[in-house]
């Protein structure tokens, strides 16, 4: 068998409905790229996004076959893939695609983002399989929430992560219990990033710019829209009816629709109003949201990090889920912003909500100086930990 050389540091980026996980990914590898550039980086997933939200930059996106997947009242439900492969098929390919890639390039570290053992515990053979001489790193959003098969993992098989990195701020939210439903080594020392933020890096990279002028758009902006968020989308439908471009022009940025397609109809009745723009969700969006008066938008983690960098006054709609991760999140943040972040549940929004939502988010004026202490450096103090694991001890990717 021909010998390669080994890649430095694999990220495996979970396949979520919304882009948290492989934003996070993706501002990893760009900050490893942008301050090691000798280092060989990739990163593998299923997500259909990935390719979309490096921007043209330097970073290798290996895609695996995506899962598909319906929902039902906020539960995911394995479907029929696109390659009419069936949920278990799926996820017994990818698990062999996974192993083999990994087999292949031999990697010195993999970073594993949100489930220390993949989607469908599709990691599970390539950690079984050995690889002793490489090190593996679990990342963890900043409010991890419960995840139901975690208490199902056997110790041995998590015992094989070195190191936990965490996406968060401890001024923001505290690491007390952040990992209770991880049956890991208690040895083994959480080590704090900060937040991390895709548009932070492709700043970084010039790959989006700044511009401070004045603000006049509006955004709405998800990236996946089910049942709940087609009640809200018809909302804002009624809501346009009645303000047209009071505040100025809106740009809505629609992600996958989960609703069988009856979004469509109130997508195109946004389409056809002069002073409104549908978009897919690209990277024009973070330009439009730092020039934008208020935005309206679901309350993911990358999503936070977007209005932290943006400061972008926000109405921000959380889901109701049991775990209530989201609404933990967007709270804490929220008590830090003074003003910033108007927090709203789904099942909560009516039009005379929003509008007051709204009204009450556009007389904000204090960027007071806690926003400007959240760190959203993350990504590149996690390309820095990595290299200073790994053994490198500067920017030119050397040994």
């Amino acid at each position: 068998m021909k010998c390669y050389p080994r890649l430095d540091v694999l990220i495996y980026a979970h396949d979520g409905r919304g882009l948290g996980h492989i934003s996070r990914s993706i501002s990893i590898g760009l900050a490893i790229r942008r301050l090691f550039p000798n280092l060989k980086v990739a990163i593998i997933t299923g997500s259909h996004y990935a390719q979309m939200l490096i921007n043209y930059l330097p970073l290798e996106i290996i895609k695996i076959p995506s899962y598909v997947v319906n929902v039902y009242n906020g539960n995911s439900h394995g479907a029929i893939s696109h390659l009419n492969y069936t949920d278990q098929q799926l996820a017994g390919l990818r698990s062999l695609l996974l192993k083999t890639f990994i087999d292949q390039t031999n990697p010195k570290c993999i970073l594993v983002d949100h489930l220390p053992l993949g989607k469908r515990e599709e990691l599970q053979i390539s950690i079984q399989s050995g690889h002793s001489n490489c090190i593996w790193i679990f990342g963890i959003r900043a409010v991890y929430g419960y995840i139901d098969h975690i208490d199902r993992i056997k110790n041995e098989l998590l015992n094989i992560y070195s190191h936990i990195f965490w996406y968060g701020d401890s001024r923001i939210i505290s690491t007390d219990n952040i990992i209770s439903h991880l049956p890991l080594r208690s040895k083994i020392n959480i080590e704090e990033i900060g937040y991390i933020s895709r548009a932070y890096e492709l700043e970084k990279w010039n790959s989006i710019v700044r511009i401070n002028q004045k603000r006049s758009f509006c955004v709405v902006s998800f990236s996946w829209i089910s049942e709940h968020t087609l009640s809200i989308l018809k909302i804002i439908v009624t809501l346009l009816e009645k303000v047209k471009n009071k505040w100025g022009n809106w740009f809505f940025f629609i992600g996958h629709d989960y609703s069988g397609g009856k979004a469509s109809q109130y997508i195109s009745l946004i389409n056809s109003m002069p002073f409104c723009n549908v978009d897919f969700l690209r990277n024009n969006y973070l330009n439009i949201l730092a020039n934008s008066k208020f935005a309206i938008v679901a309350g993911g983690y990358n999503t936070l990090t977007d209005l932290l960098w943006s400061k972008t006054p926000s109405v921000v709609i959380v889901r109701s889920m049991v775990e209530k991760e989201q609404e933990i999140h967007v709270k804490k943040i929220s008590n830090v912003c003074n003003g910033l972040i108007e927090l709203m549940l789904d099942y909560e929004v009516s039009i005379s909500k929003l509008e007051a939502a709204i009204h009450k988010v556009t007389m904000f004026h204090n960027f007071d100086t806690n926003i400007d202490n959240i760190v959203i450096s993350g990504s590149e103090n996690a390309a820095k930990k990595i290299a200073k694991i790994l053994g490198i001890a500067n920017t030119n990717g050397k040994e």
